[in-house]
């Protein structure tokens, strides 16, 4: 296992993280007419509703089709600095994942735009409308996997996020960043509130 300390693998969250203002659920639903129900659904989110809410945006998708839905993802807003920040740290020779609860298509779309060599997310099956569930729970086992399979130690990780779903994701990795001020106190957190993402990338890349 390497471990030279250097920063070679960075984990990033996609809603607030790497996209600022609509979440991708909120993004699409304003395009699809679903809005009023989906800012409801965020409003009141519990636990215990996730697979009930996350089965009921399907069915919004499903009749529509995977093109039309994705087509609504032009309309979300990525952070400042995202694009060039994600290149900076390519072209240094960091690898870059997307780890995220929100569909995979989506997750898939922005990866490619990002760069991410992987990704993690909620997958939907477009035929029969069945998915299976990835939530905040599965965020860090899924990070200490690849963390693994590249051969490289925790404290070569940085993970990126913006709030409590991403607990597991900073356990993970050596080194967080919160941008948001929803992340509570976590020891090894850096807080850096709407920061822009090259200028963390200039920060993972001095550590």
């Amino acid at each position: 296992m390497s471990s030279d300390g250097r920063i070679r693998l960075v984990a990033f969250d996609l809603d607030g993280t790497l996209l600022r203002g609509d979440t991708v659920c909120t993004g699409i639903a304003h395009g699809i007419g679903t809005l009023e129900r989906m800012q409801a659904m965020e409003r009141g989110h519990e636990l215990a509703d996730r697979l009930s809410d996350v089965a009921e945006i399907a069915s919004w998708y499903l009749p529509l089709g995977r093109k039309r839905i994705e087509s609504e993802l032009s309309r979300l807003t990525p952070a400042p600095g995202a694009d060039e920040g994600c290149r900076l740290l390519r072209e240094a020779g960091v690898e870059l994942v997307i780890i995220s609860v929100t569909w995979k298509f989506a997750v898939q779309h922005f990866a490619e735009r990002f760069g991410a060599s992987d990704y993690a997310a909620t997958p939907l099956d477009w035929t029969t409308g069945e998915f299976d569930d990835f939530d905040a729970k599965n965020k860090g086992p899924w990070l200490v996997e690849k963390t693994a399979s590249l051969g490289l130690s925790a404290d070569q990780v940085a993970a990126v996020g913006d709030s409590p779903n991403d607990y597991g994701m900073f356990e993970a990795a050596g080194t967080s960043f919160c941008v948001a001020t929803g992340c509570g106190e976590f020891d090894n957190v850096i807080h850096r509130p709407d920061a822009n993402i090259l200028d963390l990338a200039q920060e993972i890349l001095a550590l």
